[in-house]
């Protein structure tokens, strides 16, 4: 608490301020609480401290609660409050402020708590220390619970497996391992020039736009395998600029309809890898697993048969 507060609030309950000194000091206790609270506390105790009677009483009890104190805290010592010096008893307004009385009683009241405090935790330490020698050792006689069934250590081999992994291992991550746009074929003349164009500068918008405004059967003296593959290249290389912009959906969708109009296993096998990459960039790792081992079983020794099985191998880790 502070020290000069207690002076003003003294000089205020007896009167002896100015009309400005009351009107600004009412004014601080109406902008600060714990001015007032004091202020309150402080006219508390004055109130009690004028009957000479209960005042009397106070200092009976306090008298009495010092004795205890003294035996308690100075057992060996034979001097009782009664055999000390008579203590002087002072008006409330000449010597002896109430604050100094508080501070007194919290200062009693502290050492109170502090040896119940330290006597408790001196209890508490003895009582481990008890329990502590007595326990047993039982670690060793204690076995591994069996596992319940098959399915718990298929878990537990699986999450080896995963251990083994780096943490940064996903989905989105192998996808960027093995992603590659694709080249273009030998002979980009024809309907799907410009469009090849411009996959080959990597304007890839700008290859879908071409792709989509090409007429696929303006040159009706082409055979149907011509038309095909001209089919075939506009699904194809539409899903290679999807899957290069990062929309994997719509290349999906496009190498599905390529497969309709693929001339030859090669090209069959290499629409299936890049759909077994969109796949697995969409996170449908199910479907993304079973078209790799469908290229790593295909019986064409293919560069994406190697890629098929190095990936199968790290996508099976990742699927529950």
């Amino acid at each position: 608490m502070n020290e000069q507060w207690f002076e003003k609030i003294e000089d205020y309950l007896s009167g002896r301020m100015s009309a400005e000194e009351q009107l600004r000091f009412e004014e601080e206790m109406a902008t600060d609480k714990e001015l007032a609270t004091d202020l309150n506390v402080y006219r508390e105790i004055e109130e009690e401290m004028r009957d000479d009677e209960t005042h009397h009483k106070e200092e009976t009890a306090l008298k009495n609660s010092l004795e205890k104190l003294n035996k308690i805290y100075f057992p060996s010592s034979d001097n009782s409050i009664e055999q000390m010096t008579e203590p002087k008893i002072y008006p409330l307004r000449k010597k002896i402020k109430p604050w100094k009385i508080i501070s007194i009683a919290a200062g009693i009241l502290g050492i109170i708590a502090l040896g119940s405090i330290l006597y408790l935790n001196r209890t508490k330490n003895r009582a481990e220390v008890a329990v502590n020698k007595n326990k047993v050792d039982t670690s060793h006689l204690q076995k591994p619970a069996p596992s319940q069934n098959l399915a718990e250590n298929k878990d537990t081999i699986n999450e080896t497996n995963n251990s083994r992994l780096p943490e940064n291992i996903n989905p989105e991550t192998l996808y960027a391992q093995n992603f590659a746009p694709d080249a273009l074929p030998e002979d980009t003349e024809g309907a799907l020039e410009d469009a090849f164009d411009a996959y080959r500068n990597k304007k890839y918008k700008e290859a879908i736009g071409a792709i989509n405004s090409a007429d696929l059967n303006a040159a009706t003296t082409r055979s149907e395998t011509d038309t095909a593959l001209i089919k075939f290249y506009a699904y194809y290389y539409k899903a290679q600029c999807f899957l290069t912009t990062g929309n994997a959906a719509e290349a999906i969708i496009n190498l599905k309809n390529a497969l309709d109009y693929c001339v030859d296993n090669y090209n069959k096998i290499k629409v299936n890898w890049y759909l077994a990459l969109a796949y697995l960039k969409t996170g449908r790792l199910k479907l993304s697993n079973d078209l790799l081992t469908k290229i790593a079983a295909d019986r064409d020794e293919t560069k994406y048969k190697k890629q098929a099985e190095a990936l199968k191998e790290k996508l099976n880790n990742l699927i529950p």
